[in-house]
């Protein structure tokens, strides 16, 4: 129950962790430490149960190859990827071959990673193992995933950017999600080359995170980051768009942003239909789970009658007793469970 009076006057409650969120549903598998309040049955709350999962690395990537056999047309902006350590032989036999002559290049992101740690890009198979080797966990439950790098991105003053788009999941069945139309820019800091072996390992050129290029000399802070003519490293998304438009008319081109939305729109629902399946599976086991615990918890013992024969077996008792914590349909225990994404999208030429 809510032992805050405050909590019972809210309308949406946060969690920062998964544990945090099945502690505050009364879930089984999470017992909570005495004094940390449950949820009211009812309450709306930011976390979907299995997205967390799903939004790793690796388990994205299997969610989305998956769909991408099914649907390659609509799954086109999912580029070549491998598993490791499961698929590195593939992936050592691939940058053996050469593009138009030129070494390709993977990008490999361990599964665990953020904040842009521990990313970096191969363009051989001597400097992919090279690479792996001085993984201090190579070898020891150390899973990443490469994907084929993009070598021709949209730049911005000469600049490699990726965007930062938002969509708040409020239903899994039905399904049903709502992308917001501002978002952010997320920019290097170092003039792009295509990679070479020489600059491979420039972060600051080929790397859009954040947490990676604030560290840089060349960071931009955003004094006014609404100005169209702003600089700023991390810009929102709406100020790009002018910028972008601006750019292409000066180069006797036309920019569509209704077009522009409606792509941004399709990722998110291939996105959203690909992760479904698992999450409509574990939301349904997680509620069901939280909702039998909650019922026996306010279940009452009955005392049981006393038999007037020896040969009485009442079946009806039995049948009290099997049905006196209620139906899982009958529980009467559905949080309405919500989820921001970040969704990050990279723009070619």
């Amino acid at each position: 129950a809510v032992t805050n009076l405050q909590d019972a006057k809210c309308d949406i409650y946060f969690t920062w962790d998964t544990t945090a969120f099945l502690q505050r549903l009364g879930h089984p598998s999470c017992p909570s430490p005495e004094g940390i309040p449950q949820l009211p049955e009812d309450a709306c709350i930011n976390r979907l149960p299995g997205m967390g999962l799903l939004c790793d690395k690796v388990n994205m990537a299997l969610a989305l190859r998956l769909m991408q056999r099914l649907w390659p047309t609509k799954f086109r902006f999912w580029p070549k990827s491998w598993l490791l350590p499961a698929e590195s032989d593939e992936l050592r036999s691939w940058l053996s071959k050469k593009t138009g002559g030129k070494n390709r290049t993977v990008i490999v992101k361990p599964s665990d990673g953020s904040l842009g740690e521990g990313i970096f890009l191969a363009q051989s198979a001597s400097d992919l193992d090279t690479k792996l080797l001085a993984r201090a966990n190579w070898g020891a439950g150390f899973a990443a995933l490469a994907q084929k790098y993009l070598p021709n991105p949209f730049l911005l003053n000469g600049l490699k950017f990726d965007l930062r788009l938002y969509a708040v999941v409020t239903s899994i069945d039905p399904l049903e999600a709502y992308l917001c139309r501002e978002g952010l820019a997320r920019f290097c800091t170092t003039k792009y080359e295509a990679p070479t072996a020489a600059n491979a390992g420039q972060h600051y050129m080929h790397l859009t995170n954040f947490s990676v290029n604030k560290k840089s000399a060349g960071f931009v802070k955003a004094n006014d980051p609404w100005n169209p003519m702003s600089e700023a490293s991390k810009r929102p998304l709406s100020t790009l768009l002018r910028q972008i438009e601006a750019e292409q008319i000066a180069a006797g081109k036309t920019f569509d942003e209704a077009a522009f939305y409606t792509s941004c729109e399709e990722i998110v629902v291939v996105l959203m239909q690909a992760l479904a399946p698992v999450l409509n599976v574990t939301y349904d086991r997680v509620v069901k789970d939280a909702a039998k615990a909650k019922a026996k918890a306010k279940a009452k013992p009955k005392a049981k009658p006393k038999k007037s024969k020896a040969n009485d077996s009442s079946d009806e008792s039995g049948k009290e007793d099997a049905n006196s914590s209620g139906s899982e349909d009958d529980l009467g225990y559905s949080p309405r469970c919500f989820q921001v994404l970040g969704v990050d999208v990279l723009l070619d030429d």
